[in-house]
């Protein structure tokens, strides 16, 4: 790696694959692993075990969409335009603010793209993004590709999908139980590019020594569990040794979409070790926060640390949410519609007001 390493040393290993899948022709995810110091992509897309540099590590995995190659010109754009916004932020801006403002400014290029070239009308992607620097890794969401972190044996996914779902979830129209195997569980209410402004949802991971994090598209996430990912960093002898099993995995099930995995693994004395009885919820916090309740813009950070997706047992338990119809009424759920069919985006309905009778 370029660049000067922090005292004392954060060490981080790295690996990646991208997989076409089964069933498709081309390959419109991507993803990038890349020195924020010196602004370079890590040849052949691994590192193992090289101190981290002043200015970090950025970690991405995007998903292109749009049809023709419109998908992997929009996914092209996002990766390598954050890994140079990054490079040339001023070393002063916040960094959650230096981030939130790249991926920002990258929505713009891929929307103003998409209007002045009639090839890429239409297109958009999803990010995943960690800018590992210091002890902290930031998150960048953007979309339903994933991010997950795994401590002491316990896998938790720290992203949320901006997805009908999730806000049909959020506002209690449905129960979690009947999320997976909802009809519209892969419609997303948000894209890179789709929209002239975009809410990027931005977690703070305080890292521990020991600590896995996992980025993925859709294609690994919707055919693979996270306990079978879990799994598989634990118990194979390489990253890339996990990353080649989960795409294997998602191939055997079907593989319909492409299937893009990146794993970090985190060490060294610059990171405190996992604290005993540390709850996992105490070092993650929500900086901004996508707004699921009206299915656009950005929140408020929320009250709890961290919304908890699975179960973990060393995580705080967050209040359970409302379910729609309410115990003992009538109603179904309102079908929310898809305002953009080449994207599969799609708009939040309102829930249904209360009778006067």
């Amino acid at each position: 790696m370029d660049g000067k390493p922090l005292a004392p040393h954060v060490k981080v290993a790295l690996s990646g694959i991208s997989d076409v899948g089964s069933v498709r022709t081309n390959n419109e995810d991507r993803f990038l692993i890349a020195d924020v110091t010196s602004g370079r992509e890590v040849e052949g897309q691994a590192l193992d075990g090289h101190a981290l540099s002043d200015r970090g590590t950025l970690l991405v995995v995007s998903d292109g969409m749009g049809g023709a190659e419109a998908g992997e010109v929009a996914s092209r754009i996002v990766v390598e335009s954050l890994r140079e916004g990054l490079f040339q932020a001023p070393p002063v801006v916040v960094a959650e603010d230096a981030l939130r403002g790249v991926v920002e400014q990258v929505n713009s290029e891929i929307w103003d793209e998409a209007n002045s070239n009639p090839k890429c009308k239409g297109m958009g992607a999803t990010l995943v993004a960690a800018w590992i620097i210091g002890s902290d890794a930031l998150f960048a969401h953007v979309g339903d590709s994933r991010g997950y972190l795994l401590r002491a044996g316990h896998m938790r996914q720290v992203t949320r999908d901006q997805s009908m779902v999730e806000s049909l979830v959020e506002v209690g129209m449905i129960e979690r139980s009947a999320a997976e195997s909802h009809p519209q569980k892969n419609v997303i209410l948000q894209a890179m590019g789709a929209r002239p402004e975009v809410a990027v949802a931005i977690e703070r991971v305080e890292l521990r020594r020991g600590d896995f994090l996992l980025f993925c598209s859709d294609g690994l996430s919707g055919k693979v569990s996270q306990d079978e990912m879990r799994d598989a960093i634990l118990t194979t002898a390489t990253l890339r040794d996990a990353c080649q099993r989960l795409v294997d995995l998602a191939n055997s099930r079907g593989g319909e979409d492409n299937i893009t995995v990146v794993i970090a693994e985190l060490d060294g004395d610059g990171l405190p070790a996992t604290g005993l009885n540390e709850r996992m919820t105490r070092t993650l916090k929500s900086l901004s926060e996508f707004n699921f309740k009206v299915g656009a813009g950005y929140a408020p950070p929320p009250a709890h640390p961290t919304h908890t997706l699975g179960s973990d047992p060393v995580l705080e338990s967050p209040p359970s949410p409302k379910v729609y119809p309410p115990p003992g009424e009538p109603g179904t759920p309102p079908t929310p519609s898809v305002t953009d069919p080449t994207l599969n985006i799609g708009t939040l309905p309102s829930p249904p007001k209360p009778s006067d009778d």
